[in-house]
């Protein structure tokens, strides 16, 4: 366990592919459990879901420093500048051109699939709005499947990545792709576009 870190870390279980992962409480970083979710949600962070642990925030990391540094700094800006934000994002369907709504929408969240160029069908029922689809981050995925001599392993490093490429001028060779229907074929289906209503903001609500 690292010393001098001024959050109270709790060290779990590695996940499947060997990264270190830790929990922190939601108040460490928040003033509520949804606003330290939208924090936390920024480098990585996922609800902790455990009976023995109540309200805990996970994250993977090998720099726990560098990662607490960062949501302590976050912490601290948005009580100097008084804000909180619903820092919500999300596509559109490339087979349907529906927006991937979240589960805190008036719409609420339905079925989708991410489509990948090695002719996976990640599945998601449960959107929340933050990237994440049956457990992996998009952006990550993007950075893997285009850059992955940039790739380090670490979610929070290779969403960056993901997230350069996303929002660069280069034309990427394998955008993110989603869709309705799961038997799409991902060199069949144009780039998914991202969603102006944030999978939230509808114009009904």
């Amino acid at each position: 366990m690292p010393r001098d870190t001024k959050i109270d870390w709790t060290r779990v279980k590695s996940d499947v592919n060997g990264n270190p992962r830790y929990v922190l409480h939601w108040i460490a970083i928040g003033d509520t459990y949804r606003q330290a979710l939208e924090i936390g949600r920024k480098y990585g962070g996922r609800k902790y879901h455990n009976k023995s642990y109540g309200g805990g925030i996970v994250f993977k990391s090998y720099d726990l420093d560098g990662l607490e540094e960062a949501l302590l700094t976050h912490k601290q800006r948005t009580h100097k500048e008084g804000i909180y934000s619903m820092g919500y994002f999300s596509w559109k369907t490339a087979d349907t051109n529906k927006s991937i709504s979240n589960f805190d929408s008036s719409r609420g969240a339905r079925a989708v699939w991410l489509i990948t160029p090695d002719g996976m069908a990640i599945h998601e029922d449960m959107y929340e709005g933050y990237g994440e689809f049956g457990g992996f981050d998009a952006y990550a995925l993007l950075a893997k499947w285009n850059a992955p001599e940039l790739c380090k392993g670490d979610p929070n490093y290779d969403r960056s990545i993901g997230i350069d490429l996303f929002y660069g001028k280069d034309p990427i060779k394998y955008p993110l792709k989603f869709a309705d229907n799961p038997d799409c074929n991902y060199k069949d289906l144009p780039a998914s576009e991202t969603c102006p209503s944030q999978g939230f903001f509808y114009d009904e609500d």
